[in-house]
């Protein structure tokens, strides 16, 4: 039979042993080098051809994940509700910028 409160209790203590001790680690690994090698790639890109619509469009495609990517790291990371709360309505706000700039560099590139 399924068990929903052991399973959240399960997942709680879970995520607890992998935020403490050298464990914690491994969400900063998975957030902060993808944020910073998509903001580099698109920097690059716009450094080298910075009249293109194709450049600035992924320059800000590769804020937008950055931002979104450290959102999403300190949702996770936090302990404060109030943190996770605000940090969940900002990383809506990127879900659907991303999802925006996404279509739009697809749309650019081929045309």
């Amino acid at each position: 039979m399924y068990n929903f409160i052991t399973n959240i209790q399960t997942c709680q203590s879970a995520i607890s042993e992998m935020l403490s001790g050298n464990s914690a680690g491994i969400l900063y690994y998975s957030h902060i080098p993808t944020a910073i090698v998509a903001l580099l790639i698109g920097i690059f890109v716009f450094i080298k051809d910075s009249k293109s619509l194709v450049s600035k469009v992924l320059l800000s495609l590769s804020a937008f994940f950055s931002i979104w990517s450290v959102l999403d790291l300190f949702t996770w990371v936090s302990y404060d509700s109030r943190v996770i709360m605000w940090t969940w309505s900002l990383t809506g706000i990127f879900d659907v910028l991303l999802f925006i700039a996404s279509l739009y560099f697809i749309y650019v590139f081929i045309n």
